[in-house]
């Protein structure tokens, strides 16, 4: 295993056997983007298969391919949230992509054009197993009077990093529209950015002593002792909090953002509920808070659903066997992703010729003529005798290539379309202009149900992907 950074909650703190761990920084220069010997280092290993675990990791995907076209290196897309550029560009030039849901993989298929042949869905595996029987009541009398909290009073949990998408704002304003009436809590764990806001929301609505914010929980398995698993979040690939809390016995109640619906078996196990409608959501809450043996029947199934279909060993063995699969058929690759492949060793290297690529690529010296000859024809390489170098694209070009632009001050962008997209409510129409900066703004929008009306091509992509377009007659 080879991190960026050393340490962080996730690294065990106890090597399990035959697991060797590295990382690019000998101590923690609090540098998430330091990778100078990446390359390097995974050159060190002759790996057969890499696997690229998070953002940074993915989005450094098509350089450790292209640096390594003997192995499989495999991205994974695991977040609702949109995708940086070097993260996107890095899914056409991988080997092949494991998304952790069904409707991850659609994503990748409709708006990043990836062939379906090349992505495969393992789910996330349960993280924290629950506790056994014979602890279970234990465990919750001692946490739920640790927090003062009755045994007749009905919780209502929620684990997530506090971010606009994660929507913690919904739940506390669904929450205090009943809280009066009732004798619940709603219980919030989490650290980010919307924390402070979030607080200051409960005590404006007057719900502060009945909401409490229990801040970054390194093993959140106490957190359990709660009665009800509620999430609405505008952006998911796959909740772990709602796969463990079933696991835990708690029926849930969510947002079907995308994947959510596959964390859980609807009416069954919990309510997956239309997103932003906030009285649906009351209704199913205090469904759940006023019917303790609905609870009991959906947290029963819950706990017997989790563990069937997201368990550890079942996880493991499905990456084992693609991994397999995937060595035996080594060099086996789309068009698409050969000839991406070659643009970026001619972008790196600013010229190769034919049997260099034709041996760095494992493929014939016809095959590489094919594909440089594709290149010539959208102007990005230019054919010698015996190879090809890259076409410079000259000022102009650059600042009018939309990619290009679209990843210039991504920061300043961002925070710009999160301050436009708060203020966004569902049922809106919206009309959106070109360029890059309102386009952040779309990707933000995409998980709102609303109207758009736009003349700008690379939008309407975005969002078609999301909404089926309509033309304006």
């Amino acid at each position: 295993m080879l991190t960026f950074r050393p340490g962080g909650p996730l690294q065990p703190a106890k090597l399990p056997p035959r697991l060797t761990v590295g990382s690019l920084q000998s101590r923690d220069l609090r540098l998430d983007w330091w990778c100078l010997a990446l390359i390097r280092q995974a050159r060190g290993f002759a790996p057969d298969v890499v696997l690229c675990m998070g953002r940074l990791a993915n989005s450094h995907g098509g350089a450790l391919q292209s640096a390594l076209p003997g192995a499989a290196v495999i991205s994974t897309l695991r977040t609702g949230k949109p995708l940086a550029g070097c993260f996107r560009r890095s899914l056409h030039r991988t080997h092949h992509i494991v998304a952790n849901s069904h409707a991850a993989r659609q994503r990748a298929i409709t708006q990043h054009q990836v062939s379906p042949q090349r992505v495969s869905v393992i789910h996330n595996a349960l993280v924290f197993e629950p506790p056994s029987c014979a602890h279970v009541g234990a465990l919750r009398d001692r946490t739920r009077t640790h927090h003062g909290v009755s045994p007749t009073t009905t919780v209502l949990l929620d684990v997530a990093m506090f971010r606009p998408e994660k929507n913690q704002r919904a739940l506390i304003e669904c929450f205090a529209a009943f809280a009066s009436d009732r004798s619940c809590e709603l219980w919030l764990a989490g650290e980010g950015e919307t924390l402070n806001p979030c607080r200051d929301l409960a005590r404006k609505l007057g719900v502060a002593d009945q909401v409490k914010f229990l801040g970054w929980i390194a093993d959140p398995v106490e957190l359990y002792a709660a009665d009800i698993a509620v999430h609405t979040s505008h952006f998911e690939s796959l909740s772990n909090f709602l796969i463990e809390a079933q696991a835990h016995g708690l029926p849930t109640i969510a947002y079907d953002a995308l994947g959510v619906g596959e964390t859980f078996d609807p009416d069954r196990s919990g309510r997956l509920l239309p997103p932003d409608q906030a009285s649906v959501f009351n209704s199913a809450v205090i469904e759940l808070i006023d019917n303790p043996s609905l609870r009991a029947k959906m947290g029963a199934y819950g706990r017997d659903f989790a563990p069937k279909n997201f368990s550890t060993a079942t996880q493991i063995t499905a990456y084992l066997d693609l991994f397999r699969a995937l060595l035996r058929h080594p060099c086996r690759m789309t068009n698409r992703h050969r000839v991406d492949l070659i643009e970026q060793y001619l972008r790196d290297h600013r010229y190769a010729d034919l049997h260099t690529l034709s041996s760095r690529f494992s493929i014939s010296v016809s095959t590489v003529r094919r594909a440089l000859d594709e290149l010539e024809s959208r102007g990005v390489a230019r054919r010698h005798h015996g190879g090809a170098s890259v076409v410079e694209a000259d000022e102009i070009t650059r600042e009018y290539d939309f990619i290009a632009r679209d990843q210039r001050n991504a920061d300043e962008k961002f925070v710009m379309a999160r301050f436009i997209a708060e203020r966004v409510t569902p049922g809106m129409t919206v009309i959106i202009d070109g360029g890059t900066s309102r386009y952040a703004v779309a990707r933000l929008l995409s998980g709102k149900r609303l109207q758009v009306i736009t003349n700008s091509l690379p939008v309407a992509g975005l969002l078609s992907a999301v909404w089926p377009p309509q033309p304006i007659k």
